[in-house]
């Protein structure tokens, strides 16, 4: 986006990966009820099969743990978007960044993606089409209020083309 361009920043919504917080509880219940039942123990100088296997379970479910919490901050860094008083902008990348932007004009469709969980927490994917590209803005707060306002910015583009 460039400096002088006035523009609405965008980015996913934390509420949008709640499946992945409820999927981290769920293997925190399973490691605790797999280790209860077949009473394993964790040490690091493993001297049996069973805590070889333990330790490797822990580490290995750690790791899911991580990467599923660090998910949402690694999009919302990595993808950015923008409505502009002339287009939607999609900005992806830390180091090498790729710019999608579509002008109004060349707006063909836009549309609304919820599933029932997002129509509670009120999150969803706006979908904007144009002639060449599609940029998908993931899980944003309150979509139909950004849908409205890129549907709005489209109507007074074409009124002014008129």
């Amino acid at each position: 986006m460039k400096k002088n361009e006035p523009g609405t920043k965008y980015l996913t919504s934390f509420i949008s990966y709640l499946p992945n917080y409820i999927l981290i509880f769920l293997i925190f219940l399973f490691l605790f009820l797999f280790f209860k039942e077949f009473n394993l123990n964790v040490t690091f100088q493993p001297k049996s099969f069973n805590e070889i296997i333990s330790i490797f379970l822990i580490f290995s479910f750690l790791a899911l743990i991580s990467y599923l919490i660090e998910e949402p901050f690694f999009e919302r860094i990595v993808r950015q978007y923008y409505i502009t008083d002339n287009e939607v902008i999609k900005i992806e990348g830390v180091i090498g960044k790729k710019r999608v932007a579509i002008p109004y004009p060349n707006i063909a469709d836009i549309k609304v993606n919820q599933g029932i969980v997002a129509r509670i927490f009120n999150y969803g994917d706006v979908i904007i089409s144009g002639f060449k590209e599609n940029i998908v803005m993931k899980g944003i707060r309150k979509p139909y209020l950004v849908y409205e306002q890129i549907k709005e910015k489209v109507s007074k583009e074409k009124l002014n083309s008129k």
